[in-house]
């Protein structure tokens, strides 16, 4: 459970969540299936988590800046 916890602290899973639930909303609004829509929040969750891991590796890396 320990691992569990120290992931979910390490990410900003709401923000990433958040932002993707807002274009499934728009999706499943004009007509595209519930489950294709689910689909592609969890890709876009994921994506937006390794890019803000990307970013933070950048920035240690470089001091910072």
């Amino acid at each position: 459970m320990a691992g569990v916890d120290a992931i979910a602290q390490r990410y900003d899973w709401l923000s990433a969540g958040l932002g993707a639930l807002a274009g499934t909303s728009y999706g499943v609004y004009r007509g595209q299936p519930v489950g294709q829509a689910l689909g592609i929040t969890l890709c876009a969750t994921v994506v937006a988590l390794v890019l803000d891991e990307m970013i933070k590796e950048n920035e240690q890396k470089n001091g910072g800046s």
